[in-house]
């Protein structure tokens, strides 16, 4: 293939979410034309694919070597292979989540055996058999797509969600007179996160040189600010959202980051964009232990990995990183330089155009 591939990005998704930015400015760096065909992500699931299909429509005549369906789009999956037959275009799923384990399993806002359970795994479990490729942020999460979903003939490709060097990058902190640590979190609240443990390692730490910092709201904030009340955590200070650069900057006012400590399935498959935003930034972060993490990361080396739902060992991690400023720097350090040169914007769209080129050439032979 002599010219550079142009793909179209279909779904209804929002473009400045971590994913779907990052995949798209790797993409372009890496030289591949990414020309969107998006609805918002409020358009309802049903009227999705009319709305998309005249999206496209309006495009014109523009040849595609590629479609990349964005996160969380089982639904039009089926769409995208029709739009793609006439030149056997190969379709890419980025499933990033499931929906069925996320509704059913992780956040249990979906009933168990419910008609809606059994769309969720209805519709991704023929999604994941009609694209030519799927992409995985884990191998963990590939294995699960495997062992729940008859797709013992589906393609994965690992893509890690990574961070984008655009918005978070290292900072050097002065030393803080007063030698106050602190500690910074930010997520949607969700069970996987694991909040409360943070909370209860804040309790334990309550009489330590060291302050939590937690960003953000969600499924859990409601339980949040009730331990913040009665355990009476003055250590603790509970900030509103923040817009992505705004979410950088304050990043890098951190002296440690924390990552996820849930004991769900689910948070043992996946490794979030603020593990990664946070070492990226330089921060020494400390994380539940998953099969998920160490594909990536290594204990003691590039971050502190714990035992999920575990305040104890949060506080004895947490305690011990408070103390020794060397040994932030050093594990910060090293995780910084792991992320910038394999799970930014410009690795991860290399690793993306390498899966995109196999697709076609399995699809249409070189």
């Amino acid at each position: 293939m002599s010219r550079g591939l142009r793909v179209c990005y279909l779904g209804a998704y929002d473009p400045v979410y971590a994913r779907n930015a990052i995949l798209r400015a790797g993409l372009e760096q890496a030289g591949v034309e990414v020309v969107e065909c998006r609805v918002p992500l409020e358009t309802p699931i049903v009227l999705r694919p009319a709305a998309l299909l005249a999206r496209f429509l309006g495009l014109g005549r523009k040849r595609f070597d590629a479609f990349i369906v964005a996160e969380l789009n089982p639904e039009i999956v089926w769409l995208a292979r029709l739009l793609g037959l006439p030149r056997r275009t190969p379709v890419v799923f980025d499933i990033f989540f499931s929906k069925y384990d996320a509704g059913v399993h992780d956040r249990a806002t979906v009933r168990v055996g419910s008609l809606r359970a059994h769309a969720f795994r209805l519709i991704e479990g023929a999604a994941l058999r009609m694209a030519d490729v799927v992409l995985a942020d884990t191998a963990a999460h590939a294995g699960y797509y495997r062992r729940i979903f008859p797709v013992r003939h589906t393609r994965f490709e690992i893509v890690p969600v990574g961070a984008d060097e655009r918005l978070f990058s290292p900072a050097a902190q002065p030393p803080r007179s007063e030698g106050l640590c602190v500690a910074g979190f930010w997520g949607t609240f969700i069970p996987l996160h694991g909040v409360e443990t943070i909370l209860g390692a804040a309790a334990r730490l309550r009489d330590q040189p060291l302050r939590f910092e937690i960003v953000g709201r969600g499924q859990t904030y409601g339980r949040a600010v009730a331990l913040v009340r009665d355990l009476g955590l003055s250590n603790v200070r509970l900030i509103p959202p923040m817009e992505p650069a705004d979410l950088a900057r304050f990043a890098r006012s951190c002296d440690i980051g924390l990552g996820i400590f849930g004991a769900t399935p689910k948070a043992a498959r996946v490794v979030p964009h603020k593990v990664y935003q946070a070492a990226l930034t330089g921060l020494p972060v400390v994380t539940r232990d998953s099969p998920a993490i160490r594909e990536f990361f290594r204990d003691g080396e590039h971050m502190l990995l714990v035992p999920p739902a575990d305040p104890a060992a949060l506080a004895e991690a947490l305690l011990g990183l408070a103390n020794d400023q060397a040994r932030r720097r050093r594990i910060g350090g090293a995780a910084a330089t792991l992320v910038r040169d394999c799970y930014t914007c410009t690795p991860i769209g290399r690793c993306l155009q390498r899966v995109l080129r196999q697709a076609v050439y399995s699809r249409r032979g070189a």
